[in-house]
């Protein structure tokens, strides 16, 4: 894994990352600062570390376990003694100066804020008394996913490559800053939200070490962000879980499965019932006209067998998305998607009923039903 940085003697400085072990091929200058309130060139810094979630714990505590080379570290977050955030209860845990957001304490014994996953608008007046200004940790390949949800949006676009990026925070506007460093890491076809939030937070937080050490030279070799690619990650609410199958394709569905995973259950409707799919799987083109798959009642031509005739030529006598197959040799619920390839689901829970096997979900739910076929669909939502 390549990580670009910028520097005032070359354009381009490589490290190469292995097994989280940095070997850092780059020649650099250093550049003196002028301002009052940064006098000489520090070897340690004053740090004032800015986070809320676990994604900022990854880099806060990387920066903590490395407290010989910086001065200072304290640390800002909003919090309340009844409900602590992830960022509060490692600095608690481990006795780090804490101050609650607002700021009302004076910062200008600071020399840099760092902001990870903090998701409030620094004022100008903070960013500006900072000598070396602040910096940020974002989980995209800036300008590609501003906003509060890359690493959903980038799993909902089937993005295949993703990567962190650390910028300057610029004031009154969010992931506008010019680039200081850049890493990308090719996204698993499989890989779900959880998995990569924890491989990019890590990421993150050794992209970070390696840019505070590079301070203060690196902070005035920042690369303006091209505006022409620039894509908008904003937060998502539950509405975006629901699977409108007539007009989604299985890799829509299974990329929205994977982009919601640890928000949010896939939600559609059977009967009535609001029903939440989990464990899904993309489970592409597959012939449930066999008759050792078909379950009596859940097609609508049970009757169609013929011979060795290749999948497609019957498929196209169905097409109906939503249709649901319960694959007992699997124990699965399949269903088919707007482009006739399907995805699967292995648990399924029903309105307030607890989380169910696909065989469970069936003989409760389905072996009884009077229809000749069933449907999932989105009809309710869409009302």
């Amino acid at each position: 894994m390549n990580v670009v940085f910028n520097s005032p003697l070359s354009e381009v400085m490589k490290i190469i990352i292995n097994n989280k072990h940095y070997n850092i091929l780059f020649k650099t200058s250093i550049i003196w600062y002028n301002k009052p309130q940064l006098r000489h060139y520090r070897t340690k810094w004053n740090i004032l570390f800015f986070g809320t979630d676990k994604f900022a714990v990854e880099s806060l505590q990387q920066i903590h376990k490395h407290m010989n080379l910086w001065s200072r570290l304290e640390v800002v977050t909003p919090y309340n003694t009844s409900k602590e955030n992830d960022v509060a209860s490692y600095t608690n845990k481990h006795k780090i100066k804490l101050h609650p957001w607002p700021i009302t304490f004076p910062i200008s014994q600071f020399d840099i804020g760092l902001v990870v996953s903090f998701g409030h608008l620094i004022p100008t007046w903070i960013i500006q008394s900072f000598p070396l200004g602040m910096i940020n940790v974002h989980a995209s390949l800036l300008p590609r996913w501003r906003g509060a949800a890359p690493i959903i949006h980038s799993l909902l676009h089937g993005d295949t490559t993703t990567g962190v990026t650390i910028i300057k925070i610029m004031p009154k506007n969010f992931d506008t800053g010019e680039i200081l460093a850049q890493t990308s890491i090719d996204i698993h076809p499989d890989e779900t939200q959880i998995q990569l939030y924890s491989k990019l937070a890590n990421i993150g937080a050794g992209l970070l070490i390696e840019t505070i050490k590079r301070l203060p030279s690196i902070i005035q070799c920042g690369i303006p962000q091209n505006e022409e690619y620039v894509t908008y990650a904003p937060k998502i609410t539950q509405n975006i879980s629901y699977i409108h199958w007539d007009k989604m394709t299985a890799e829509n569905v299974y990329n929205l499965y994977r982009a919601l995973d640890g928000f949010y259950k896939l939600i559609t409707y059977f009967n009535g019932h609001k029903i939440k799919l989990s464990n899904i799987t993309y489970h592409g083109k597959q012939d449930y006209f066999k008759s050792s798959l078909i379950i009596p009642g859940l097609i609508m031509y049970t009757c169609f067998y013929i011979g060795n005739y290749e999948y497609p030529t019957i498929f196209n006598i169905i097409m109906i998305s939503g249709l649901v197959f319960y694959d007992k040799n699997k124990d699965l619920l399949a269903i088919q998607c707007q482009d006739g390839l399907y995805i699967s689901a292995k648990q399924i829970s029903v309105s307030q009923h607890r989380t169910m096997a696909a065989k469970d979900f069936y003989n409760g739910f389905i072996a009884n039903t009077t229809n000749q076929h069933v449907i999932f669909t989105c009809q309710s939502h869409d009302k």
